[in-house]
């Protein structure tokens, strides 16, 4: 209707018919099948027909195959009779089955619609001819391929179908009214400075899109006055023309409608007086028209300013998009950093743990040495109490022995045999006093040096378990974060599942829109074909609009939730003081710098003390080879000591056995005299001569002189003192022997040389008897008592020898006790050595760099923590997004308001049931249409990719909250087993704190022990120097024994003094010994402690490398899940940037649309003034004769409503499709 009367009314306005024709041809394209006849009733069978086409590039006809559907026949009560004449008829939808009669076709239905299809051969109601020129020569389709020049195309249309109508009661063949429209997609790399007469050319860029319309037998059917045939111009056809390079052209595609009149109702116009009503109420509704334009106009003016506002916000949307993408970037930076660091943390963590096992088998291995030493020291107590006890008892019998030694002097031979060996064994006892003084110096430079690194270790494990204790007071400050950082990413989560819904309702949102505008479009096109189509056209522009608004106020609704998801999650990451858990984890990270700093200097400690160890041991061995010396001394003094008792008994036993016999012979000899005596006195009293006497008296002298010399060769200073007197009572007889003997003698000589033989003579014969008989008797009482003396004095001597010997084998004992404790110690001081240069070449080495990898894994956290620090700060810019959102939601909210004010300007355009009257509008309308176009494909991109691609963006965030909670999940478990491990350690840290304290607590006691120790060895080395001194003096005691019983008595109280002076130095031994078994035992309960300390460090730095691990694999999840996140993220900028890009569009589509409304507001008021009141001045001329033919058109009689045939009780209607081919040169691309 509306291009009928577009015909009559618009005959200036060429450039609005082709307009119009165009929106025709887009309606076609875009829209569901045409209605019915308007005779069809809403549950009548009708039939609804699509004939297609497909032709020659010339228009030639190939092959028909049409499809059919029986409207309503699924209610029909019965069968359903039906008429066709095509051929390979096949239902196409459903199992019903028919029978055929000719052309009668009977359907038995059930409960459905008929969908059926057949192939015919028959002749088309209009004819398609297509013919090409190039460069103004005819050409053919084959030819023109690959070819170059200026194309012009010309295509036809002949209506064959005629019908015979009544008209003003007269007979009148018309045309069956039929609409063409061709529509083609031409390439612009092919085409270019497209035309077309009668019709429209849309052009995108990349491609020209060409529409042709045409009315063909319409303008015989008027049967127009010359006047208005010369005006008005109803097209049979339509050319294009361009210029084209290698020609080549898709399939072209021309419908046909055979209903455009339908709809116009004419039946109140049965006269001029009518049709003046209806002029009148139509100028009328012009009037409103015009309004509700203006209206129309006002309200896309909104819908402009909305989408202003809208594009700024998704402008401001994308640049939030864009620094969340920057955000997410720093992450996955930051994480990656974490992961690397986590990764040297737990290398660090595993070498601390090697460390830490090497440190535990090095205490278990130096708490072994401790308990060795504390056991040798022990046995080195107790034998220094032997040798202490040996060495008083030798002090005791040395008093003995100076007295035994003044009888020693026939024993000199045997003591001078044996003295080599004790001179051996003394010699001996002095290094090896020497090697114990030196090793106990030694023993206390590395004691102190030992204890020194047990203060240094203390003050390293104090600043261990205070590192420790800071990382374990802020565990719980770490935990808290830790889950307000897992609250929040959850709600973040949330926010993004929010978001993603909000992006896809957005999509769905703006695909409506877009399908809306595509109706809007069409409905602008149908327009120009009728009032119906106008009316729906126009509906679906209204429909489509509403559906835009609603889908902004979705979208906005949508982003704006999401901006508010997105600030809850920075509010609840403030809340989650992230500052306080940075600051945390950097307390973490120093107390990591702590232990490895720590570890250094126990490192450097353990090496001190391993140095310490060496003395030690070496002292130890000093020690142990010092006192097997001795030992092996003593031994030698106690043999010698048994060979010297049986020499000196012996020589003794020999010496008064000689003066014994002595004495008795001399007394014998005495006796013998004094009996010659005795005769010579008898025999000078009976004159005897004297001369016998004197002989005998000289004979006793020279026996006395003899004994006397005997006695005078003993020295007594070197016998006991009765012996001595003994000896000393005998000289005095013998002296006092001689001289009677003497007397004797001279009274001889006065009695010879008198010559008296008297009484007197007699009488002093009688005197020298008695005399020399008393002396005999004193002789052999002095003999006997020299042999008891000599009896007693050996038995004396033994038993004072046996006591030295005694003493002897206890400074031997004691010795070997000694030697044996030593060797104890040694062993246990070179398993302390062992132990701590184990600690020192392989635990140290692996503590050293497990310490180097720790602080380097910890600095990585901190660099990541930066990372982290950069997107907290980043969260802080949502707030700004937030405002722009809610601008965005402002915009939404004016596109709302523009959208009911379109829906009032809709409402008052239909109200007017004016409506149809819109034709000039139209032509404006359809200006914005390829405006439009572009805008849905910029907004949606082609293929919808733009949408498609915020739904997969969409999708991408959604799928993170896998990634998300699964490395949520791996440092929740991390921070549990990191939680449990440094809680371990903190446990550990008062007992191995004890244990530093304990190690300290006991230096002093090891240095005193240690100090004490050398000062004992030092008396000992200077009793050992005294014991040699006094060997010297016994070698020359015992030359002198061979020359002199008083050398060897000064030799044996020299002796006595420096056996006084070894006594008192291995009573400082024993002293010393005793220290050192304290400090070993002390020592001991420190290396317990030590390997009970260790031995929870090693687990603790189990539990560390259990967490460590953990952690690596929760920050690799992190990292992973980041690298999602930035994904996603960028797929949602990308999808913002799209947004804010089809907003732009859209934007420019709504000024587009708004500068339509106002040429359509325009066009409205120049429809009036130039249409209807034109129209009302021109209505007395021919306009009855047009109107009874359109009356005629209109009717049953003229119209085309099947192609392939039509039962009585049906209505009918048919389009055609008609496609014809492409060509192109052949070549490929």
């Amino acid at each position: 209707m509306i291009l009928i009367r577009s015909c009559i009314v618009m005959n200036r306005n060429k450039k609005i018919l082709n307009a119009t024709m165009a929106a025709g041809m887009v309606a076609v394209l875009g829209t569901t099948p045409i209605l019915a006849a308007t005779q069809d009733t809403e549950n009548a069978v009708s039939k609804e027909e699509t004939v297609y086409v497909n032709a020659t590039a010339e228009g030639e006809v190939k092959d028909i195959t049409v499809s059919d559907w029986l409207k309503n026949s699924g209610s029909a009560d019965g069968d359903v009779s039906d008429v066709s004449d095509l051929e390979g008829i096949k239902n196409v939808k459903g199992d019903e089955t028919f029978t055929q009669d000719g052309e009668n076709v009977t359907w038995n239905t059930d409960s459905s619609d008929i969908y059926y299809q057949g192939t015919s051969n028959k002749e088309l109601p209009v004819d398609m001819k297509i013919k090409y020129y190039l460069d103004d020569q005819e050409i053919t389709p084959d030819e023109l391929a690959g070819k170059s020049g200026h194309l012009r195309m010309e295509v036809s249309y002949t209506n064959k179908s005629k019908k015979t109508v009544k008209v003003d009661n007269k007979n009148v063949e018309v045309y069956s009214p039929f609409v063409m429209v061709t529509g083609m997609i031409l390439s612009s790399d092919n085409f270019s400075n497209v035309t077309i007469d009668n019709g429209k050319v849309i052009s995108d860029g990349d491609k020209e899109m060409v529409v042709g319309v045409a009315v063909p037998g319409l303008k015989d059917s008027l049967d127009l006055s010359d006047d208005l045939s010369d005006k008005i111009d109803i097209p049979e056809g339509f050319t294009m023309e361009a210029d084209v390079t290698d020609c080549t052209m898709e399939n072209t595609f021309t419908m046909a409608v055979t209903d455009l009149l339908s709809s116009l109702d004419l039946e109140n116009s049965e006269d001029l007086d009518d049709l003046q009503d209806s002029l009148d109420e139509l100028d009328d509704a012009a009037v409103k028209l015009v309004d509700g334009s203006k209206d129309l106009f006002d309200g896309t003016k909104d819908l402009y300013d909305g989408t202003k506002d809208l594009y700024d916000g998704t402008k401001t949307l994308y640049d939030g998009t864009k620094d969340l993408y920057d955000g997410t970037k720093d992450l996955k930076d930051g994480t990656k950093e974490l992961y690397d660091g986590s990764k040297e943390l737990d290398d660090g963590a595993r070498d601390l743990a090697n460390g830490t096992k090497t440190l535990y088998d090095g205490s278990k291995d130096l708490d072994d040495g401790a308990a060795e030493l504390a056991d040798g020291a022990k046995t080195l107590n107790t034998g220094a109490g032997q040798l202490y006890s040996g060495t008083n008892s030798l002090y005791s019998g040395t008093k003995n022995l100076y007295d035994g030694t003044r009888t020693l002097y026939g024993g000199t031979s045997t003591l001078a045999s044996s003295y080599n060996e004790f001179d051996a064994g003394v010699a001996s006892a002095k290094s090896g006093a020497s090697q114990l003084n030196s090793g106990a110096k030694s023993l206390q430079s590395g004691v102190q040096q030992y204890t020194s690194g047990v203060a240094s270790l203390a003050d390293g494990v104090q600043s261990y378990t205070a590192g420790v204790d800071t990382v374990n007071s802020n565990l719980t400050e770490y935990n808290k974060g830790m889950q307000q950082l897992t609250d929040g990413v959850n709600q973040y989560v949330a926010g993004g599942n929010q978001l993603a819904d909000g992006v896809t309702s957005y999509v769905n949102g703006a695909t409506q829109l877009t399908d809306g505008v595509s109706t809007y479009v069409t409905g602008a096109s149908t327009l120009a074909e009728g009032t119906k189509a106008y009316v729906e056209g126009t509906t679906a522009l209204v429909e489509g609009v509403g559906q835009l608004a609603p889908g902004i106020d979705e979208a906005a609704a949508g982003i704006s939730k999401a901006a508010t998801q997105l600030a809850e999650v920075a509010v609840n990451v403030e809340k989650a003081q992230p500052d306080q858990m940075v600051a945390s984890l950097n307390t973490y990270v120093d107390g990591a710098d702590k232990l490895a700093d720590g570890a250094t200097q126990y490192v450097a400690k353990v090496g001190e003390a391993a140095d310490g160890a060496q003395s030690v041991a070496d002292g130890a061995k000093s020690l142990a080879d010092g006192t097997a010396a001795v030992a092996t001394g003593a031994a030698q003094v106690r043999d010698g000591l048994g060979s010297l008792k049986t020499g000196t008994s012996d020589a003794i036993k020999q010496i008064s056995s000689t003066a014994s016999e002595a004495m008795n012979s001399y007394a014998d000899q005495i006796s013998a005299a004094a009996a010659n005596i005795q005769t010579s006195v008898e025999a000078q009293s009976a004159g005897v001569s004297t001369s016998t006497a004197s002989g005998e008296i000289s004979a006793v002298s020279s026996s006395v002189g003899s004994a006397i010399a005997s006695l005078e060769s003993i020295d007594t200073s070197a016998l006991d003192e009765n012996t001595a007197a003994l000896i000393n009572s005998a000289l005095g007889q013998l002296y006092s022997s001689a001289d009677n003997a003497s007397a004797a003698q001279g009274e001889l000589s006065n009695i010879e040389a008198q010559s008296q033989v008297s009484v007197t003579a007699e009488t002093n014969g009688d005197d020298i008897k008695a005399t020399l008989n008393a002396l005999a008797s004193g002789l052999y009482d002095t003999a006997g008592k020299v042999t008891s003396a000599g009896e007693y004095s050996v038995s004396t001597l033994e038993g004072e020898t046996d006591k030295l010997i005694s003493g002897a084998s206890s400074v031997a004992d004691g010795a070997s006790s000694a030697a044996s404790g030593a060797s104890t110690l040694s062993t246990g001081a070179s398993n302390l050595n062992s132990g701590l240069a184990q600690l020192k070449e392989a635990g140290n080495s692996q503590l050293v760099t497990g310490a180097a990898q720790l602080k380097k894994g910890g600095t990585q956290v901190r660099e990541s923590l930066t990372a982290v620090s950069s997107l907290v700060a980043g969260l802080g810019d949502i707030s700004t997004m937030t405002d722009d959102v809610n601008k965005l939601v402002e915009g939404s909210k004016q596109i709302s308001a523009g959208n009911e004010q379109l829906q009032a300007g809709y409402k008052q355009l239909t109200e007017t049931g004016a409506a149809e009257q819109l034709t000039a509008g139209a032509d404006e309308l359809l200006k914005n249409k390829d405006t439009i176009t572009n805008g849905i494909t910029a907004l949606q991109g082609k293929d919808n990719a733009n949408a498609n691609a915020l739904l997969d963006g969409a999708t991408t965030l959604k799928s993170a909250k896998s990634s998300l909670d699964s490395g949520l999940s791996s440092i929740s478990q991390a921070t549990g087993q990191l939680v449990t491990g440094v809680g371990t350690i903190a446990a550990n840290s008062v007992a191995l704190r004890s244990g530093a304290n304990q190690l300290t607590s006991n230096s002093a006691s090891l240095n005193s022990g240690a100090a004490q120790l050398t000062a004992g060895t030092s008396d000992l080395v200077s009793g050992a120097g005294t014991l040699v001194a006094a060997s010297g003096q016994v070698k020359a005691g015992i030359a002198q024994l061979k020359s002199g019983a008083a050398d060897l008595r000064d030799g044996a109280s020299q002796l006595r003094s420096g056996a006084n002076s070894v006594n008192n130095g291995m009573r400082d031994l024993k002293n010393g010994t005793s220290d050192l078994a304290s400090g070993a035992n002390t020592l001991k309960d420190g290396t317990s402690s030590l390997k009970s300390g260790a031995k929870e460090l090693n687990d603790g730095a189990k539990t560390l490398k259990s967490g460590t691990s953990s952690l690596k694999s929760g920050a690799k999840t992190l990292d992973s899940g980041a690298s999602d996140l930035k994904s996603g993220a960028k797929d949602l900028k990308d999808g913002a940037k799209d947004l804010k890009d089809g907003a732009k569009e859209l934007n420019d589509g709504a000024k587009d649309l708004k500068d339509g409304a106002e040429e359509l507001k325009d066009g409205e008021k120049e429809f009036y003034d130039e249409g209807i009141k034109k129209l009302k001045d021109t209505m007395e001329d021919d306009f009855q004769s047009v109107l009874d033919r359109l009356e005629a058109l209109q009717s049953d009689d003229a119209a085309y409503t099947s192609f392939t045939g039509l039962d009585d009780s049906m209505s009918g209607n048919v389009k055609f499709i008609i496609e014809t081919e492409g060509f192109d040169d052949g070549s490929e691309d």
